[in-house]
């Protein structure tokens, strides 16, 4: 038995690591077809072409909002139906369908519910109908619960008796009642999980656990950027990171996801302190530069910023430049896709040759509204402290130091202050210094909620969220982020124009300690004075004028808001069949303010003398705008289909950032203000201006779904070279075997896939910068006769040109058991060649 869900009835919250179902009602639903023979009488208009019954059955459900209860050996997979109907009652458009098929069909009393049954089978009919009222002895009532492998409950699994129309679903708790006949076979299934059946006996409850379904790789697509692929029949290297393993992780940065996960990807996190840098490196470094290794974000087809526009001078070590990607919801986010070889990310020419990371947002989905609230909360400790010496332990390896350095024991009492740990402070004190600075208990708030639904040809998805992640330091620090998003899709009533747009928000606001006390934490001296007086303040009598009170920097703020904006429109039309004109439209826009403040109170009372305060200001944009305008040709050649695409590239970025460090201030009330300075110091003052083009082709050819030839070429053009290097060409070739579709392996059951494939091409890089090839001058800060001057800071070098990689691979793919077991192994090659002046 099987039954079409046109929407769930409820909704699944988890609050920490417990769960809350909330059960949605929907007004007016009930009561829709109070007069239950009406449902017949609603007219829906249905479009499918050469398309499973099945499959018209879910499009009519969609559209009248009921649901189709029937045996599956009723309907036959093989029989495909062409069928158009404009503004046509349900009752018409069934007997025009399942008439000719010998299928009768009745409507159930709740209203929504149609029921099908064979119109010349008598036997079926009157066990499908059989009145529970004379029912003999024979039939029981079977209870029971069913859960997934987790042992949470599942609420709206469907519970048919095999052959019948005799069927019911679970409740929010996972509970079910059936009544069947010893003998009968419960058949449970559910969306997303494998069916099971039970034959029922003299028992009378039957509790099952629910296994997830594997999916088949033929089922499994790939975004490739410019194309979907299935992942079976795809020539390059894409790996992916779905939006259940990335629920899965509490991250606050979606490059967390891919940490030992991906072969070949190497992702490192420069620090523990929330919001800091991340370092992504696919297939290792690709450039003598340090700057030129980072790969290509995508976001929704609209490039990403890879570099940080926090100014190092501000963030200093705590954020390591920050990460822009923070900016970015790891809820709002479907999957996340890694292309590496040559054959993937030639496409993209010479900004695919560190590998490109595509990021693809979540979509609403045809169907009644549906509402998801998260809610999670978790605590966080250094898991593991360092041992460390005693201070007996440590005192003597200091004393032995002298010794060994030959200045023998007691050295020279001229020496005496710049070692307090040995002659000032008490040498029988003893403090596990990490405990101290780094071992506070870090929160974490989770909170995300989305409302989605849609129609058959119109679909949307709202979200929104908060995150905030405290620190294990001392004092109230946190990164916190607010995001909110919409995303829509539209299909056009004859399916020929298509239009998807989507907008994000986030909002970070960064509130961290400005000094990282890990290394402090580990090297102070164990017998270091204590941190806090009697009364609570802060001790700054440390006996040394070389070494004061870790705790100052907690009197330092730093403050960091960033705000970033990703938009996005993709509309296509189909102009003749086979042919669709297609253009993507993207901005992106990120603001960051930047605050660090050095106040008075950070400084020892004995010091302050003379003293006054100082703030930097820290200011950064980013604006960047594409537009990718395409056309597509689809035909099925002899025994193949033939994949053809041309397209171009017109993007602009500009960036302008400055730093300023305000000096002289004599309250630390007034550090926010720059007015309230006495004199300014402008650190950095910067603009720049980069456009890029491109023009590009791809053609695929998949010849009886076994051999598969994928060619890719791109020129690009970029404002980072000078006259006679601004355009540079790339390319490369794929090529697949799928073996296991051969006859020669059609009768054997253990090797389900099996596929060679290998790739070969040209990508580079303009990653070296802006305005490198001319020079360039700064203003100098010696003024000649009271007059400001210029220095030279880069000659011009008009050889500059770009960076090529070479990249060749071969593989192995292979699934067993229907691929729930999967292997892969291959060789790749990659081979860097820098053209830029002075490297070979």
């Amino acid at each position: 038995m099987k039954k079409f869900f046109t929407k769930e009835w409820w909704t699944i919250m988890k609050i920490g690591v417990t769960q809350l179902f909330l059960a949605l009602s929907f007004c007016g639903v009930t009561l829709a077809h109070n007069n239950y023979a009406q449902v017949l009488e609603q007219k829906v208009s249905i479009h499918v072409t050469d398309a499973p019954l099945e499959d018209v059955l879910h499009e009519i459900a969609n559209a009248a909002n009921v649901f189709f209860s029937y045996s599956p050996d009723l309907i036959s997979t093989k029989n495909r139906v062409t069928y158009h109907a404009e503004n046509k009652s349900i009752r018409q458009i069934l007997n025009e369908l399942l008439t000719s098929r010998r299928i009768a069909f009745s409507v159930d009393k709740d209203g929504w519910t149609i029921f099908l049954k064979p119109l010349d089978d008598p036997n079926y009919e009157s066990k499908s109908f059989i009145d529970t009222q004379s029912r003999n002895d024979t039939w029981q009532q079977i209870t029971g619960t069913l859960r997934d492998s987790q042992n949470q409950p599942l609420a709206g699994v469907n519970v048919v008796v095999k052959g019948t129309v005799n069927g019911t679903t679970s409740d929010i708790n996972g509970e079910y009642t059936i009544s069947a006949e010893t003998g009968d076979i419960l058949v449970f299934s559910f969306i997303g999980f494998a069916s099971q059946e039970v034959t029922v006996g003299q028992q009378t409850q039957i509790d099952v656990i629910l296994q997830e379904e594997v999916k088949n790789l033929d089922e499994v697509t790939v975004n490739v950027g410019y194309w979907e692929v299935k992942q079976k029949e795809q020539t390059g290297n894409v790996v992916r990171v779905t939006s259940e393993e990335i629920q899965r992780q509490p991250i606050n940065n979606p490059l967390q996801s891919l940490q030992g996960r991906m072969v070949g990807v190497y992702v490192e996190q420069s620090s523990g302190v929330p919001g800091s840098a991340f370092r992504i490196r696919i297939r290792g470094q690709n450039s003598l530069r340090t700057d030129g290794n980072e790969p290509m974000y995508i976001i929704d087809g609209v490039p990403f910023t890879s570099t940080s526009l926090t100014a190092t001078s501000v963030s200093g070590s705590i954020l390591q430049e920050g990460n822009p990607l923070s900016s970015v919801n790891p809820s709002d986010i479907q999957s996340i896709e890694i292309l590496k070889d040559a054959d993937a990310t030639a496409i993209y020419g010479s900004r695919g040759a560190n590998g490109v990371v595509l990021i693809t947002t979540r979509k609403g989905a045809a169907g009644r509204t549906k509402v998801n609230l998260n809610l999670s909360h978790g605590l966080g400790r250094v898991s593991n402290y360092i041992k460390l010496l005693k201070t007996s332990e440590y005192l003597t390896m200091r004393r032995q130091a002298f010794i060994n350095d030959g200045a023998g024991w007691p050295p020279d009492p001229s020496w005496h202050p710049g070692f307090p740990d040995l002659f000032a402070w008490d040498t029988t004190r003893y403090t596990n210094w990490q405990k101290e600075l780094i071992g506070k208990t870090a929160h974490t708030t989770n909170a995300q909620l989305s409302v989605s639904g849609g129609n058959e040809r119109t679909q949307f998805s709202i979200t929104g969220g908060y995150y905030k992640e405290s620190t294990v330091f001392p004092g109230d620090y946190s990164f916190q982020r607010i995001s909110g998003g919409l995303n829509m899709n539209h299909l056009s009533q004859d399916k020929k124009f298509r239009l998807a747009a989507s907008v994000n928000h986030t909002t970070n606001l960064n509130n961290l300690l400005p000094t990282d006390l890990t290394s402090t934490a580990v090297t102070l001296a164990p017998n270091s004075p204590a941190l806090y007086l009697e009364n609570g303040d802060i001790n700054w009598d440390w006996k040394s004028a070389f070494i004061i009170n870790p705790l100052s920097n907690t009197k330092r703020n730093y403050k960091n808001t960033t705000a970033n904006w990703i938009t996005s429109l993709t509309s296509s039309y189909e102009m003749v069949k086979g042919v669709n004109a297609k253009v993507n439209l993207g901005y992106t826009a990120m603001n960051v303010d930047e605050l660090v403040t050095n106040p008075l109170g950070a400084i020892p009372p004995q010091y302050l003398s003379g003293q006054t305060g100082s703030s930097t200001f820290g200011k950064a944009t980013m604006q960047t705008w594409i537009a990718e305008p395409q056309i597509t040709w689809d035909k099925v050649i002899g025994d193949g289909a033939l994949s053809f695409l041309v397209g171009s590239t017109f993007q602009e970025t500009t960036r302008d950032n400055d730093v300023m460090i305000a000096n002289g201030y004599t309250s630390d009330a007034l550090l926010e203000n720059k007015r309230a300075a006495t004199s300014w110091n402008i650190v950095s003052a910067d603009y720049y201006k980069y456009r890029y083009a491109a023009v590009f082709v791809r053609a695929n050819y998949n010849w009886r779904e076994k051999y598969i030839v994928n060619l890719t070429a791109r020129r690009d053009g970029s404002s980072r070279f000078g006259k006679g290097n601004q355009f540079g060409n790339f390319g490369a070739a794929g090529v697949a075997w799928i073996f296991s579709r051969e006859n020669f392996l059609a009768d054997q059951q253990v090797l389900s896939f099996g596929k060679v494939r290998s790739s070969l091409g040209l990508t580079g890089s303009d990653a070296i910068g802006n305005y490198q090839y001319l020079s360039t001058y700064s203003p100098t800060t010696y003024p000649y006769s009271a007059t400001p001057g210029l220095q030279v800071t880069r000659l011009s070098n008009a050889d500059y040109s770009w960076e090529t990689n070479k990249k060749f691979e071969i593989a192995l793919d292979l699934g067993f058991v229907n691929d729930r077991i999967q292997f892969n192994t291959g060789y790749y090659d990659n081979r860097s060649s820098n053209q830029l002046v002075g490297m070979p």
